[in-house]
């Protein structure tokens, strides 16, 4: 699912309820660049065998939103940038219970404060 939606930037809302993504493995880029999305649920998806992230929501500037509620990332190896850029996106709209993309998101938002 690398860059499946990446530079979709006319993209401001999606729903991937049925997307089965068991066996995916690499979604990196997937939704990078895409400037217009406000607000994104991916609470279905199952992510155990991805160990890929990075950039996954990189540039999405717009999103203000974003559920990963049920989101595994105990094989993920790479989540670099993963939220950079998403300049709307605050904690309490970010529904995670994982610990390495709380880590992650506070990363981005602390870099982005220090730099402005």
């Amino acid at each position: 699912m690398s860059c499946m939606f990446s530079e979709c930037i006319s993209l401001n809302e999606i729903d991937l309820s049925n997307c089965n993504t068991k066996n995916v493995r690499d979604m990196r880029n997937m939704f990078s660049e895409c400037a217009s999305l406000t607000k994104l649920d991916l609470s279905s998806f199952i992510t155990q065998n991805v160990i890929n992230m990075n950039d996954m929501f990189y540039g999405c500037r717009l999103l203000a939103f974003l559920n990963l509620k049920n989101f595994d990332t105990k094989n993920v190896v790479n989540m670099v940038n993963m939220f950079n850029l998403c300049e709307l996106l605050m904690k309490e709209n970010l529904i995670t219970y994982d610990k390495k993309i709380s880590e992650e998101f506070d990363k981005t938002i602390n870099s982005f404060k220090n730099n402005n």
